[in-house]
């Protein structure tokens, strides 16, 4: 696997339940998002921008029971690629 997994960009363990996912989520969505970022350099603002999309994708595989499970097989057998790289 490259990169961290859907759980690193959110920052919760793989045994969190759905409630602290969504509560991470909305954190890191907080964090990166453009409009809470005020005035940022072009390259702070390419940053945020991937850290937006990593944590976004990172939400609607582990928001998703079924595509949660699928991903946590995923990454049981070590399938899992990074699916968002970093600017």
């Amino acid at each position: 696997m490259h990169g961290p997994t859907h759980y690193q960009v959110l920052d919760v363990a793989p045994t969190a339940d759905q409630a602290a996912i969504r509560r991470a989520y909305h954190r890191e969505a907080r964090r990166w998002h453009p409009d809470h970022r005020g005035e940022l350099s072009p390259e702070d603002a390419l940053r945020a921008e991937g850290e937006i999309r990593r944590v976004n994708q990172a939400w609607e595989v582990l928001g998703r029971p079924e595509r949660r499970r699928e991903y946590d097989r995923q990454l049981r057998e070590g399938g899992v690629q990074e699916a968002v790289a970093r600017p």
